[in-house]
């Protein structure tokens, strides 16, 4: 990611979170539970996102402190042309080493392990795998 599309894994995961989003925006303290990162650490991201034009920043309603994350055209174009590209990658680096039955038995170990991290379900970009 960092070479192909000057993205860290994580200025990745948040626009792709972003992408997937309803109105391709968030409350960033949702932003920063979903991605498991600290609120200092987002904030970081989000400033580097937003100097590059790839996401905006808006107050949010009546509460000055609510703020929310807003992925730009650019950013969404961006993360389009970088997703199949980091599908290769995970194809490539994990995927393609395991039989299909080791792929149903990492699925099924992944499953357990998000059930007891995130038994809601709420930090999964999509719900549940």
């Amino acid at each position: 990611m960092r070479k192909s599309f000057d993205l860290s894994m994580h200025e990745y995961w948040v626009l792709a979170m972003l992408s997937e989003h309803e109105d391709r925006s968030m409350r960033m303290q949702e932003l920063a539970r979903r991605s498991t990162s600290t609120a200092s650490r987002l904030s970081h991201t989000i400033s580097r996102l937003i100097e590059r034009g790839l996401v905006v920043k808006e107050r949010e309603g009546q509460d000055k402190r609510g703020q929310r994350a807003i992925l730009t055209d650019a950013g969404f174009d961006l993360i389009v042309k970088a997703a199949p590209r980091h599908a290769d990658m995970v194809l490539q680096l994990i995927f393609d080493s395991l039989t299909d039955e080791q792929v149903a038995q990492m699925s099924q170990i992944f499953d357990q392990v998000l059930e007891r991290l995130d038994p809601s379900g709420e930090r999964s970009p999509g719900g549940r795998i």
